[in-house]
This record gives structure tokens, sequence and C-alpha cells, in this order.
């Protein structure tokens, strides 16, 4: 049985090994490579010596170590807790679903007052600013102008500065409301403990008599 072998290159259409046949394999590698290498150095592709020194191939690092799943990482550490403390009169942040304005009226009817009217009036004639302030009307409880605001950007941003202030005064007298509701209450139960404790004072004295 006859081997042949072909060796193509780029550089050259022919096909070197063509019409050669050996009793094997390796002896037709050789001899089409031979003929190949032979017309690369006659074409000055390659030395006259054919030694060919090809650029050195940048090795990669080595990729890191998988982890050991059987060991089990450390859990992270707890994040600290924080006690947040809020005062009672410190008014509530608002929010995008309760704003200043629509937190006077519950404190109003809480408190017993009517809702105040805001007086809000634009100051420029080419810009949108505004100035205002809000007041309870003829309320002898409540006399005066509260949360006056000067030159803000927007009618609605500038009736909830008014509205901010007034959350803030509502809810100090409604704080001062319930400090005296408790001192009342302190008081009353002072006094109810001083007169249980005369009239037990009493029937012991009439069972020691």
């Amino acid at each position: 049985m006859r081997h042949t072998c072909i060796a193509t290159i780029p550089e050259s259409i022919q096909k070197f090994g063509e019409g050669f046949s050996f009793s094997n394999k390796k002896n037709a590698k050789k001899y089409a490579s031979k003929l190949a290498v032979d017309w690369l150095i006659t074409h000055n592709y390659m030395p006259a010596d054919g030694t060919v020194k090809f650029p050195k191939v940048q090795q990669l690092p080595p990729l890191p170590p998988k982890p050991n799943t059987s060991v089990p990482l450390p859990l992270p550490l707890p994040l600290p807790s924080f006690a947040a403390s809020v005062s009672s009169d410190a008014p509530a942040p608002a929010t995008k679903t309760s704003s200043w304005a629509s937190q006077v009226p519950e404190l109003c009817t809480r408190l017993g007052y009517d809702t105040p009217t805001y007086e809000i009036t634009k100051t420029s004639e080419t810009e949108a600013f505004y100035s205002g302030h809000a007041h309870f009307g003829g309320d002898p409880r409540i006399v005066g102008k509260f949360g006056p605001v000067q030159n803000v950007f927007g009618q609605k941003r500038a009736k909830e500065e008014i509205a901010k202030e007034l959350v803030s005064f509502l809810k100090d007298i409604e704080r001062q409301r319930l400090e005296q509701h408790e001192s009342e209450e302190k008081k009353r139960k002072r006094s109810s403990d001083s007169s249980q404790q005369e009239q037990l004072s009493e029937e012991v004295g009439k069972i020691d008599g």
C-alpha cells in the first residue's frame, strides 16, 4: 500500500508532494514538508539554513484557585442598630402622600380649632414668586399671622412652607395640653391616695380604740 502526502502554504498555490508516493505515511509527510521548506528558502521566506524563530507567546497568569465550597464562609457582621427618639413637639416630615398642608386640618380638629385661611399673593409679574401667611380668622384664642414667607418660588411650595410652621405651632399646643393633662392626673392620683391613707388611718384608730 502506497501513501501520498500533499503540503500547502499561503505563499504559494503549488501543492508540494503531489505525484509522489511512499511505502509509509511518515516518509510521505517528510518529503512534502521538505519540498515546501525548499520553496520558502528559494523565495527568501526562510533563511538558507531553514531555522525560524517564532515569537514567544505571552502566558496568561494562572487563574485563582476555586474556593473550597465545603468550608463555610464567615457570616457578615450585623449592622449596628440605632434607636431614634422623636420629641412630641417636632413636626412630622411631609411625605409624597402626606404634605404639611394636609396635616393642618387634622391637628385643628383634634385641638378644636377651625381650619386656617392661607393668604398667598404673587410678588413678581414675570416670575412665579409668592409671599403669604395664614390666619385663623376671628378666633380670639389664636390671633396673628402664622408662617409668613417671602418670595418663595411656586404657589404650592409657598403654601407648604406656611403649613410647616402651622404644624409646628399646633403640635406645640398639643404637647402643652398633654403635659397639663398628665400633671392634673398625677395631682388627682396623689389626692386620692392621700384620702385613702387618711381613711385607713381612721379605721385603724377605731379598731385600736
